[in-house]
């Protein structure tokens, strides 16, 4: 008899981690998606290319015309902008994640 309930609880904590498993996967899925859509949007924005620019060419033109550093300024602020963008989307449908 007690073998028995044994095997019964152990079959059904494993059906809950299973469980747990899946739903896991299914959040994992909906984030990556929703980070994915993110990116795309924040990058296909001519304001993000634009404010890049121009804080690059600030950076390049405070520094002695180093071009290099200009790049490199855009490059993180592109990387900046992307990143907020992101966040925001993840924190906008935090609801929408965990009821995947």
């Amino acid at each position: 008899m007690k073998k028995e309930k044994v095997v019964i609880i152990n079959m059904r904590v494993e059906g809950e981690k299973k469980e747990k498993k899946e739903k896991l996967k299914r959040q994992a899925k909906v984030l990556g998606g929703i980070v994915v859509d993110s990116v795309k949007a924040q990058l296909s924005t001519e304001g993000t290319y634009t404010t890049a620019a121009g804080i690059g060419l600030i950076q390049g033109f405070k520094y002695g015309g180093s071009l290099k550093r200009g790049v490199k300024a855009g490059a993180v602020v592109v990387g900046v902008l992307v990143g907020i963008n992101v966040v925001g989307n993840v924190v906008e449908k935090w609801d929408y994640i965990k009821n995947a």
